[in-house]
């Protein structure tokens, strides 16, 4: 008995392994198209045309005191505005101001700072969560509850808290508590406007609820709150974060990449949402500029101060306008075009850098962010000098960013102190060795920097080739095999490897790692199209730490385009070795 129930068990484990390995040959049966659709698909699926009405809230701690709409433009007349600051201690605040007009600000007893203010009507955002203020103030603070009014002529004033860096100073708070009032939308009180503009006086002394003046009563009130269109995402989608119709480059990334795959319905799903963001540019403007929607829909679109908002998002847009022939002035097109070549920052040699963290600081990502959107834009104007852009940005991003000894490259440059952010960023080196895949393309065999450009790219790939894991993924931090193997960069290494073997670039030898790559990318996906274990957005930190803690989530767009661009270099890959 005890040996029949040996083989019967045998028998069931038998039987259980070769259940599994049917399901994981039923797996392997799917063709990269199919993969690529499939996650399409999803993409298509979880898309929305359609938008939310939202309560306007105050965000990345601006203070925004908008006179103009609460009370109507009235030329010569004085507002006042109250709020308190919160501290824990008695310290010292850096107190950025900005005003469209003459104001002035009293904190405590201190005296007043005066603002003859003529600036922009809305602070320039530099950098992520970093605004240009001509005016930043000291302002001491005492332990508990400080008061600060607000006295103005400006139809709006903008307060904010900042760190040295310019960053969200988050240790401090405006609040209305203190005077027993509590806000959800504002933490500021307001009243006017007065013909008197000593009524600075009586409202310092102390609060009081109604003030006599020009033989009229005037009563404090609660800033009105706004609503705004925000782009709608389904609670049951799996990717919450932004919508796929968001201007933003990841969704540039994905949207052009669905324009490679050979069924039209998709090329018609990115002509709607690039016919839909034109239908809504107007209002969306409006809402930005003068609602001060600092993260609104498309808020990127109007920002336009980093090339994450004006190159990899324009990608699709670009491209669409190459296939129809159109050429000529384009109301998103155009001014994309002029703020990469005249607006961003450059180092003195031309390379493109950043303000942050720190001023003149390169960063691998923006090569990607920048030389497709130039090499389009030369096709489209018939003009060499964007190509000719485009080969000094490999160029000297590989002479700032490459480590010769791992032959990988670094996330950042810090011009300023001559030094590198010492980590290796899988997603850092994707978006370069994608970028640089897309100019061997598009450069001359014949241009003087094509040599070189093939030269970086080979020794590049050489080196992702060598950590390259037995299962066939990279690894958040490619020299580090203890971080998690990551989807995103995966897949752009396994897109730009495929592509160099199909145009000659590399050998056939590489045939097995673009295998091993994309076999283990299929286990990241799901039969419904979704894609796994891609690491959220990420800026440039300085030890090992910062990136093997960073979030995962599914179906992110920032690897989706990378994703399916794989599968259509993979499957190109296998058709032409077929074919031979």
């Amino acid at each position: 008995m005890g040996t029949v129930k040996s083989l019967s068990n045998l028998t069931l484990i038998m039987v259980i392994l070769v259940m599994s390995a049917g399901c994981d040959t039923a797996e392997d049966q799917r063709t990269p198209l199919d993969i690529a659709g499939a996650v399409s698909n999803k993409i298509i699926g979880d898309a929305q045309f359609d938008f939310d009405l939202v309560p306007q809230e105050p965000v990345l701690g601006m203070q925004v005191i908008d006179f103009a709409r609460n009370m109507g433009s009235v030329p010569g007349k004085t507002a006042f505005a109250l709020s308190f600051i919160l501290s824990e201690n008695d310290t010292t605040i850096r107190l950025a101001i900005g005003s469209s007009g003459p104001m002035s600000a009293m904190v405590n007893d201190a005296p007043e700072i005066i603002h003859n203010g003529n600036d922009p009507a809305l602070p320039v955002e530099t950098s992520y969560n970093r605004f240009d203020f001509k005016r930043i103030e000291a302002v001491t603070l005492k332990r508990g509850e400080n008061r600060i009014l607000i006295r103005s002529q400006a139809k709006v004033v903008f307060l904010r808290a900042v760190t040295a860096e310019g960053d969200w100073e988050k240790r401090f708070k405006f609040s209305l508590t203190p005077a027993g009032i509590d806000s959800a939308h504002s933490p500021w009180l307001m009243i006017g406007p007065f013909d008197d503009y000593r009524m600075l006086d009586a409202l310092r002394k102390k609060f009081t609820p109604i003030i006599l003046a020009d033989n009229k009563e005037y009563t404090w009130f609660l800033p009105k709150q706004n609503m705004l269109m925000e782009l709608a995402i389904d609670k049951n989608t799996t990717y919450q974060r932004e919508s796929y119709l968001e201007w933003h480059y990841a969704t540039g990334a994905l949207l052009w990449s669905m324009l490679k795959l050979p069924d039209t319905r998709y090329a018609d799903f990115v002509k709607q949402v690039c016919d839909f963001t034109g239908k809504n540019l107007y209002y969306f403007r409006w809402q930005y500029e003068q609602l001060y929607a600092l993260r609104g829909s498309y808020h990127r679109i109007f920002r336009r101060t980093m090339l994450d908002d004006a190159g990899a998002p324009t990608l699709p847009y670009a491209e669409l306008m190459m296939r129809s022939g159109e050429s000529g002035s384009d109301p998103i097109v155009t001014p994309m075009a002029a703020y990469v070549r005249y607006g961003q920052q450059r180092l003195e040699d031309g390379t493109f850098c950043r303000p942050e963290p720190v001023p003149e600081t390169v960063w691998a990502d923006d090569l990607f962010m920048s030389v497709p959107f130039l090499l389009q834009l030369g096709e489209l104007e018939s003009d060499p000098a964007y190509l000719e852009d485009a080969a000094l940005q490999i160029e000297n991003f590989y002479a700032l960013l490459y480590d010769p000894d791992a032959k990988l490259v670094y996330h950042g440059w810090y011009n300023r102190s001559g030094k590198h952010a010492p980590v290796h960023w899988g997603r850092a080196n994707g978006w370069m060795i994608w970028a640089v895949s897309e100019a061997l393309q598009k450069i001359p065999p014949d241009h003087p920097a094509y040599n070189k450009i093939l030269y970086n790219y080979r020794n590049h790939v050489e080196g992702l080739t060598a950590c390259q894991d037995k299962s066939g993924m990279w690894h958040q931090v490619l020299d580090h095999p203890g971080s998690y193997e990551e989807t995103s960069c995966t897949a752009m290494f396994t897109l730009a490897i495929a592509r160099g073997i199909r145009n000659g670039w590399l050998d056939r030898s590489y045939t097995e790692v673009v295998d091993r790559a994309w076999q283990a990318l299929k286990k990241n996906i799901d039969q419904d199209g979704t894609v796994h274990g891609i690491c959220r957005g990420t800026g440039i930190g300085d030890d090992l730490e910062f990136y093997f803690n960073r979030q995962t989530f599914d179906h992110d767009p920032r690897g989706l385009g990378a994703v399916i661009t794989a599968a259509v270099e993979v499957s190109g890959l296998h058709t032409d070795q077929a074919g031979e």
